[in-house]
């Protein structure tokens, strides 16, 4: 990771970029009173406690932000307000050092990523909200896409205000009263499996199966596609995903072309022909 240390005290700056280094860190390091507006991006900044912290923790809104205090007091707490991760006391032992490290970068990333995964879903969120909560758990969705069920289920869970866990088999979770319970493959089990998801107690359960289960309501998602190919589109797709197991022949008979004119097709595609 790129980390950037602004301490005053020389020895415990350079010490501590020495080490993270030796843990194949990148680091640089600053005074407090040098220029450091700069385009660099930092992972991680470590901070020592002066009078410009608040105005430096602005300047890396995308970094972990870890304070080096002498003793917790109200410089602290104000950093802490205004955006810092976390802070460790001097003097710094390397191994909690990067426990914090570790743990706050995970967590950014984990938090970013959720961020464009949610975005990404909510483009794709057309449900109305008033017709999901009209929705009862436990309930089974009919769907034979398993993405356009993710999707369904992301949507009714934000307009329930809950979040939800998307499970394969991990049947230990059963018991979790915390969060919505979303089995994607429940047909794909086994029947010792299925029958235990259906006996559970737990209510917050969303079931994608197409069979009546009792005590289910059920809701079926269309997945029926409107939007039309154009030709050149599909001729394209056609010919790079059937070229490996048709000869020129077929593949032209197939497409209602002659050869020359598949030949073309390939030279204008700029599809390869293999071999």
């Amino acid at each position: 990771m790129q980390i950037l240390i602004i301490e005053s005290e020389t020895y415990l700056a350079q010490s501590l970029a020495r080490k993270l280094e030796n843990e194949g860190h990148i680091c640089c390091v600053r005074m407090p009173n040098q220029n450091i507006q700069d385009d660099s991006e930092y992972d991680v900044v470590l901070l020592g406690s002066f009078f410009e912290s608040a105005k430096l923790i602005k300047s890396y809104p995308n970094s972990v932000i870890i304070m080096l205090a002498n003793y917790l007091n109200s410089d602290i707490t104000s950093a802490l307000r205004a955006g810092a991760n976390d802070y460790i006391l001097k003097p710094v032992i390397m191994e909690e050092l990067l426990r914090k490290i570790n743990m706050h970068s995970a967590f950014l990333r984990a938090k970013q990523l959720n961020e464009s995964f949610e975005g990404i879903l909510q483009e794709q969120n057309n449900y109305n909200l008033k017709d999901l909560l009209k929705l009862r758990l436990p309930l089974r969705i009919e769907c034979s896409s398993v993405t356009n069920c993710d999707i369904f289920v992301y949507a009714l869970s934000k307009a329930k205000n809950q979040s939800f866990l998307r499970l394969k088999n991990d049947l230990s979770k059963l018991n979790s009263s915390l969060q919505i319970l979303y089995f994607y493959n429940f047909d794909e089990l086994s029947q010792k499996e299925q029958d235990s998801i259906k006996e559970s107690k737990n209510k917050k359960l969303i079931i994608r199966s197409s069979q009546e289960l009792e005590g289910f309501s059920t809701y079926e998602i269309s997945t029926y596609n409107t939007n039309i190919m154009p030709i050149d589109d599909y001729i394209k797709h056609c010919i790079i995903s059937h070229q490996d197991t048709h000869n020129d022949t077929q593949l032209a008979s197939i497409l209602g072309i002659s050869r020359k004119s598949l030949w073309e097709r390939r030279r204008k595609y700029d599809i390869a022909k293999k071999k």
